[in-house]
């Protein structure tokens, strides 16, 4: 009955608003009908009714108000929040006493918040409704129609009321009737308790050892009984948390075959660099760290020369490891934002100098996560490198990590600028300034190993006293491995690190990514 009332005022009220030419008005009382209708279904369906009826309940307090003051105010719209009035009424059959007291204060709420709107923010009033003639006649139109539903919803509660009299009248007959079939039962029932008791003495020796077993056996039952209902609940629970592990473990491993996906192969970073390794070691199934390398042709047009070797078309490589906040899924789904990030900004808007590089991705990591407006820290950790075979030179930055290259058996690190990419903004006032970073340029004029590294490898915790492996230690393990081949330099970093940790878990992502490049792969002067 409630939704029958409301529904046909929204839908005289939405036809009204749509006809006077307010059609983006009209969308509120079309889309409170709409929203009924959907409750109304549900309500069918016996699914959710108490959420169902507070929505209800509460949209249709505030709806009234909402779209008198949208109108113009009470005058103009003829006190549309007279409507109001029958959720009001409505409230005494949906909730108890108690709980329908609760509602009155939202109900003055909106009659203060109403007259507080209209007074202070009045809207635009529509030429239409300006006239006076129209608001008496909404006033009466309204306070004719509410009046109308009051004394019908008034009439039918008085009907069911005389109903129930009547009801509760014959339920007073029926109870004086079974009352008197009661005594009968009741005294033939004495009459048969007295030949049981006469039966009962004559068997009262054999009776007693009965019904020993009987409680024996009872007793015996229950247990069994009770034993049972607890193997079947552990049964059930079992199969549902080895069916819920099994569909995470599936969900997760199928995002490890996206991810895996998404990574470069190390073939194509071999066919570029030949003398290169990735030691990439997750944490978990899948991981927050992970690697990216492109190769940029550049369009230049190049001079025809009489040479037999034509020189090689000018092309950049860029490769950089990545460490991004957490690991697991959420540092997966991280590493799945970096890597499209890079490609748009280097393949599909060219930018191969590597500290632009670093401030787009730290701007478009901020607008794609919405950091500005949510508050999100979320970033990553880089050193990223750019290879210039034509200039024979090597540019790196780096966001908090660093590059470590070795020349003639000596060490050499460049630590990267302490700000990370993405996170929270470090400059003062509203709006954020462009983070920079440094760019570092090193000529390869003769033979260099360079490695990229996260920090889960150092961090890691183990040996004898269950330290940190730490990045002294790292650095002279690199320094002592760096002359043997590729492949063998990657086994024993996995063997190293193997043998530190022992049986102490590991705690983070690992990467360390390695290249050589010396004359064989420039070209010639």
């Amino acid at each position: 009955m409630f939704i029958g009332v409301m529904s046909l005022g929204t839908l005289v009220w939405g036809i009204f608003c749509f006809a006077l030419g307010l059609r983006t008005i009209s969308l509120l009382p079309l889309g409170y009908l709409g929203f009924t209708l959907i409750n109304f279904l549900l309500f069918l369906s016996g699914r959710g009714f108490a959420f169902i009826r507070f929505l209800q309940v509460f949209l249709s307090l505030t709806f009234p108000y909402i779209l008198q003051w949208l109108l113009g105010g009470y005058m103009v719209s003829g006190m549309v929040s007279l409507w109001s009035l029958l959720t009001l009424i409505a409230l005494t059959t949906f909730y108890e006493a108690r709980q329908s007291i609760l509602w009155l204060p939202l109900f003055l709420i909106c009659m203060a918040g109403g007259m507080y709107l209209d007074h202070n923010y009045q809207q635009p009033i529509h030429k239409i409704l300006e006239d006076t003639l129209i608001h008496r006649t909404l006033l009466v139109a309204n306070a004719s129609l509410v009046g109308s539903m009051l004394f019908l919803i008034s009439r039918y509660f008085i009907s069911l009321n005389r109903q129930h009299v009547k009801m509760n009248e014959m339920l007073e007959e029926q109870k004086g009737e079974l009352l008197q079939k009661h005594e009968e039962i009741l005294a033939y029932n004495e009459e048969i308790n007295q030949q049981n008791e006469e039966i009962l003495a004559i068997n009262d020796e054999l009776g007693l050892q009965k019904e020993e077993m009987a409680k024996k056996n009872k007793e015996i039952a229950l247990k069994n009984e009770a034993m049972q209902t607890i193997n079947a609940a552990l049964d059930q629970q079992k199969m549902e948390l080895r069916k819920k592990t099994h569909n995470v473990r599936s969900s997760i491993n199928y995002a490890k075959r996206i991810q895996n996906a998404i990574l470069p192969r190390l073939d194509w970073i071999q066919e570029h660099l030949p003398e290169s390794f990735v030691f990439f070691k997750p944490r978990d199934i899948v991981s927050g760290d992970f690697y990216w390398f492109s190769v940029v042709h550049l369009e230049e047009e190049v001079e025809i020369t009489t040479s037999f070797r034509p020189p090689p078309p000018p092309e950049k490589i860029v490769i950089t490891a990545i460490d991004c906040t957490g690991h697991g899924v959420p540092g997966a789904f991280m590493s799945m934002v970096g890597n499209q990030l890079l490609y748009e900004i280097v393949n599909t808007n060219h930018i191969t100098s590597p500290e632009v590089i670093l401030s787009e991705l730290h701007h478009k990591i901020r607008i794609t996560l919405s950091q500005e407006e949510t508050g999100n820290n979320d970033g990553m950790d880089m050193a990223i490198c750019v290879i210039d075979k034509n200039e024979r030179t090597l540019e790196f930055a780096g966001a908090k990590n660093p590059l470590v290259y070795i020349q003639d058996n000596e060490l050499f690190e460049i630590k990267g600028d302490t700000a990370p990419i993405g996170g929270k903004k470090r400059s003062k006032g509203k709006k954020s300034q462009p983070r920079t970073y440094e760019k570092h340029v090193i000529p390869l004029d003769q033979p260099t190993w360079f490695y990229m590294f996260t920090d889960g490898f150092q961090d890691q915790f183990g040996g004898k006293n269950g330290r940190k492996f730490m990045k002294k230690r790292f650095k002279e393990l690199l320094l002592k491995i760096h002359q043997r081949p590729s492949s063998v330099q990657r086994n024993m970093l996995s063997q190293t690190i193997g043998g530190w940790m022992g049986n102490d878990p590991q705690i983070d992502d690992m990467l360390v990514m390695g290249f050589k490049i010396d004359d064989s792969i420039l070209p010639e002067y």
